[in-house]
């Protein structure tokens, strides 16, 4: 089985959002959909319909650029990528 594995170094600049900033009564967005990981663990196992693995691909490839300009815009205050946790254990 093949592995991979990215990471990425940076400095963050002003208006650097974390899930610990979140508070009472915030709403939860959502900007990709959920699922991504049990779509590619069904397809792994021959249980996942193409089109499906295709669109969860497309979803992964988009970059994150105008959900942060959206979330500066209505002030956000906190925020978090759901990925290998899933979205309990972002929580």
């Amino acid at each position: 089985e093949m592995c991979l594995g990215f990471a990425a170094l940076g400095e963050a600049s002003d208006g650097l959002m974390r899930k610990r900033d979140l508070k009472p009564g915030q709403r939860l967005i959502l900007t990709k959909p959920l699922g991504t990981g049990v779509l590619l663990a069904a397809d792994m196992r021959g249980q996942c319909k193409g089109r499906w693995v295709d669109a969860a691909l497309q979803s992964m490839m988009q970059l994150n650029h105008k959900s942060a300009d959206c979330a500066r815009k209505h002030k956000a205050t906190a925020c978090t990528d759901v990925t290998g946790f899933g979205l309990i254990g972002h929580l």
